[in-house]
């Protein structure tokens, strides 16, 4: 099965829609960068150098007016890769899964499972009295997970424009975004071990309810729809 957007064969009514979208996290990303230079620097470098962490780790609040940017542009990269391989592999679409309809409903079930998982985190911080520890923890967890999606959006482009992905080519994609993923995690976890053997059950029920199961319920509701 074709993507919508093809380079050598272009649907224009099925594809103006995608080419908008990347425009708009372009210009989203760009409005960062513009607004905040220095910070966005230090954000993409954040593999190279921990100055993020150190400069803005503690602030006050998790999500600020730079933070939200990227995190907008970010939810759009990730419906949208969401909805290419959806569409690789077939997963329950229907006639209208190149629409843009169809685009909405992934990008809405997305933030707002996003949103629900965030707001239950704070609320657990303030009650068992870690809202600090655990500030710090979701400061990194974002950040990561926004900045390898960045680093991942121009592959993305390239499935759209350039080549079309096979099945190997998405679930290798896949499982290199997973490793990325879980060996960040892990650094953090292991540098704040101490933390995680004095609270070991907790620290494993919270992976359990809030790092592995929203994404098997997103799974599900995209699924099951």
């Amino acid at each position: 099965m074709e993507l919508p957007l093809n380079a050598i064969e272009r649907h224009i009514t099925a594809n103006d829609w995608i080419t908008i979208l990347i425009i708009i996290t372009f210009a989203i990303l760009g409005i960062a960068n513009y607004s905040y230079p220095n910070k966005f620097y230090d954000f993409v470098t954040v593999y190279l150098s921990k100055k993020y962490f150190a400069a803005y780790g503690k602030a006050t609040e998790i999500i600020d007016k730079f933070s939200l940017t990227i995190s907008i542009a970010v939810s759009l990269i990730n419906a949208l890769g969401i909805y290419i391989i959806l569409y690789q592999f077939n997963i329950n679409l229907n006639s209208n899964a190149a629409s843009f309809t169809y685009f909405l409903q992934l990008y809405i079930i997305l933030i707002t499972l996003i949103g629900i998982k965030y707001i239950t985190e704070r609320i657990i911080s303030n009650l068992f009295e870690i809202e600090q520890t655990l500030k710090e923890y979701l400061f990194y967890k974002i950040t990561i997970k926004n900045f390898i999606s960045i680093i991942f959006f121009p592959v993305i482009i390239a499935f759209l424009y350039i080549f079309h992905p096979s099945n190997n080519v998405l679930i290798g994609l896949i499982i290199a975004l997973f490793i990325i993923h879980l060996v960040s995690l892990f650094s953090y976890y292991y540098k704040h071990r101490k933390i995680v053997y004095t609270h070991w059950f907790y620290f494993i029920l919270y992976l359990c309810t809030l790092e592995i199961a929203p994404y098997f319920i997103l799974y599900k509701v995209i699924t099951l729809r």
